[in-house]
């Protein structure tokens, strides 16, 4: 059975990478390449109260997680769905991770996407989304660009310079805020996809340049935002590098700062398709086991 295996982006938060491994009736998804949750598709129940599905519509349920060291453990399953076509289902996935899960990172897929563009230049400011498949593509209503999941209302947390930071995208973003489908290509260029054809809106190319080098806009002329865009940038360095097209100059700061979170990069270190500095990598990994070993 074809496995269709790859990666995409979780943003806006940012979440990192996410691996899939995808068969016609099953999928396995990993954020860090060694823990996989397991999805197998199934008929969805018509005939329960409230439901209106139609019959024979395939819904996918998660059915279990697996890893390389602890193998398949699966969650309990409801008795109205066909367990006799989930197992089997799961147990060909399974097999599959077996002999791929070491070949993490899978390729990065998602060409397409969606930026925030900056009110005056309408140069792009902040990633929302990425897509795999064009025909896929939607642009929401009203696009704001997030740091966070959910803003913490404690002053001890960085939440809130990570709230002055979403102000201050919203803020470049305008009122009401524009966001604008690209579809990228190999070299880095651009080009806007029309999502409503006959909309008279001119498709508009942009140069690698002109794409932030990072799913974000870092270059402020207001110091106080620069230095939170740095900060923010430097929090997540650990999950950046699993991206797959950064420049070295990019990649060598981002590994600098990564050695201030020894357990992210001990997580997600097998995710990075290129390392620059190996001693860098070893000590922090180091680092992040003897703190392992101390709790």
């Amino acid at each position: 059975t074809d496995t269709h295996c790859y990666s995409r982006r979780l943003v806006s938060p940012w979440c990192g990478l996410l691996q899939i491994a995808r068969m016609s009736d099953a999928v396995g998804l990993s954020l860090d390449g060694q823990y996989w949750e397991i999805q197998v598709s199934a008929d969805y129940p018509s005939n329960l109260w409230g439901t209106s599905g139609a019959r024979g519509t395939r819904v996918f349920f998660r059915f279990g997680n697996w890893s390389p060291r602890r193998g398949l453990t699966k969650v309990r399953l409801n008795p109205i769905l066909n367990n006799c076509e989930m197992i089997p289902a799961a147990r060909r996935l399974v097999s599959r991770l077996e002999e791929m899960h070491s070949r993490v990172p899978f390729p990065q897929h998602d060409r397409c996407e969606l930026w925030l563009l900056d009110h005056g230049s309408r140069y792009p400011l902040a990633l929302l989304a990425t897509a795999v498949e064009e025909h896929l593509l939607q642009v929401p209503n009203a696009p704001r660009w997030q740091a966070v999941a959910g803003i913490a209302t404690d002053a001890r947390d960085s939440g809130i310079a990570e709230g002055a930071l979403e102000e201050a995208f919203r803020s470049a973003a305008g009122d009401p805020a524009e966001a604008r489908w690209f579809l990228r290509d190999a070299p880095g260029q651009g080009m806007g996809v029309e999502i409503a054809p006959g909309s008279g809106a001119t498709a508009r190319r942009l140069s690698a340049a002109e794409f932030p080098e990072l799913p974000w806009h870092e270059r402020w002329q207001d110091r106080t935002q620069g230095r939170l865009a740095l900060a923010y940038s430097q929090q997540r360095a650990a999950q950046l590098l699993a991206l797959q097209h950064l420049p070295s100059t990019r990649r060598h700061r981002l590994e600098l700062a990564a050695r201030k979170t020894p357990l992210q990069v001990e997580r997600l270190w097998r995710l990075y398709p290129k390392i620059l500095n190996r001693s860098i990598l070893i000590s922090t990994r180091v680092e992040a086991r003897m703190r392992l070993a101390g709790d």
